[in-house]
């Protein structure tokens, strides 16, 4: 019958090349082997998938291509036809349908087809990517499945939501982020403005938490804030504007003083004072000499620093800053009262914990021991070490000017050294000096 279906003779067939005709013999099989009988076996089949990108990111298109090939010599002459359906699943996750594709781009000799998916569905997280062939009426189902590694989308953090108070001395800011963009946080960025919507200067850097306490500004001056929220993306779009001033509020003489040094020369505040419950805190702050004008501030009272704890002393917070780069400070407290009789004869002064510093800087609280953050004040907060023991980080050999902060303490004009009581507390006077790099801060008591 053969040689009739081809329209041809038996005779033209016989004269056909031995080699010609059985590849027409196979042809003219895979032609008309379109379906099996129905006690027929059907042939096994083996289904491999494979992916373009086995580490994508959340919403990037993957192709994938499932490879069913008939299993063993009976599929040589018929190849698998029919679908693929394509899954997706995660550890614990749903079982996504992505899709079904034909097989197409059959090979006769390899007795293997190709279906071929490009989605942007993956989950993310560890994928099993799935392929489940169907099978037709000569051949058997089968699966196979390959694993994609899918990052979430990450994008810069949102812009922040920022909120001012006004306190005595100082504008504390605090400042939330709607979304971190899918990369955690890793530092915050302030800026001020002396003019609403008016150019701004970065004041602070690298700051742990949303919050700040700026006490670098004169007092009875408003100004204008914007900040940002950073993360392994880069950094945010600047926030809302909150703006605050520092306020002159203080105790029952309470005063507060703005000066304006020249460049070239040391500058002093006058001396301000504030009392109540039987106690005077007196403050003055002076500065050595700047290479440009600056602007000396300081005041008395306000909120005392939460991150030294209970060992606060009882006497006036004070803020002070300087405005220059490169003045370094002295700031000089003097209680009288029955504040100084407490820290005369009751403070822990022997375990150098007189006084609680705040600088919106990192300092050294000793020369191994950093300030720790403090959140609730915006400021790196810590007890400073006597200048004696700071000796290390002396300026030029000045014994007045150091990097990190240092305090000398005196009652009644004797130096307070570790294991000398001092006890003679006649006039019940009390003063501390630190001795301040550049910059600006709070030095706490309690109202």
């Amino acid at each position: 019958m053969l040689p009739n279906l081809i329209g041809g003779t038996s005779i033209a067939w016989r004269r056909l090349p031995s080699s010609l005709a059985v590849i027409l013999s196979m042809v003219f099989a895979t032609l008309v082997v379109t379906a099996a009988p129905a006690h027929a076996i059907l042939l096994p089949t083996t289904t491999t998938l494979s992916v373009s990108n086995a580490q994508i990111t959340e919403g990037d298109p993957v192709t994938l291509t499932a490879t069913v090939q008939i299993s063993g010599v009976g599929g040589l002459l018929v190849t698998p036809s029919g679908t693929v359906a394509y899954t997706a699943s995660t550890p614990g996750g749903p079982v996504v349908q992505l899709g079904t594709a034909p097989l197409a781009s059959c090979v006769l000799t390899l007795s293997q087809c190709r279906s071929t998916l490009t989605t942007a569905q993956l989950p993310v997280g560890a994928v099993t990517v799935t392929a489940h062939y169907s099978g037709d009426q000569v051949t058997q189902p089968s699966t196979g499945s390959a694993q994609v590694q899918v990052a979430p989308q990450v994008s810069a953090p949102a812009a922040p939501t920022l909120t001012a108070v006004s306190e005595v001395g100082s504008v504390r800011l605090h400042w939330v982020s709607a979304s971190d963009g899918g990369s955690p946080i890793t530092s915050y960025e302030l800026y001020r403005s002396s003019s609403p919507g008016g150019p701004l200067t970065k004041i602070a850097t690298g700051l742990p938490s949303g919050d700040y306490q700026d006490t670098t500004i004169p007092v009875s001056t408003t100004y204008y804030y914007k900040a940002t929220t950073v993360s392994a993306e880069g950094e945010s779009g600047l926030s809302n504007e909150a703006s605050g001033q520092a306020l002159p509020l203080a105790g029952s003489s309470s005063t507060s003083t703005i000066t304006e040094c020249p460049p070239g020369a040391t500058c002093s505040s006058p001396v301000i004072s504030a009392s109540a419950e039987g106690s005077t805190t007196s403050l003055g702050v002076s500065t050595t000499a700047s290479s440009a004008p600056h602007t000396l501030t300081s005041g008395i009272g306000g909120e005392h620093l939460q991150g030294c704890g209970p060992v606060t002393p009882l006497w006036y917070s004070t803020t002070f800053n300087d405005t220059s780069l490169d003045a370094f400070k002295r700031v000089e407290i003097v209680l009288n009262g029955a504040a100084a009789e407490y820290m005369t004869e009751e403070s822990g002064w022997r375990q150098n914990r007189i006084g609680c510093l705040g600088l919106g800087t990192p300092w050294r609280t000793t020369p191994t021991e950093w300030a720790q953050w403090s959140a609730p004040d915006g400021l790196y907060v810590g007890m400073a070490s006597y200048c004696k023991d700071m000796g290390v980080f002396q300026v030029e050999g000045d014994s007045t000017r150091f990097s990190q902060p240092c305090l000398v303490a005196k009652s009644h004009g004797g130096v307070f050294n570790p294991g000398d009581p001092n006890d003679s507390g006649q006039d019940r006077q009390f003063t501390m000096t630190y001795h301040l790099p550049p910059g600006d801060g709070r030095i706490s008591g309690s109202p």
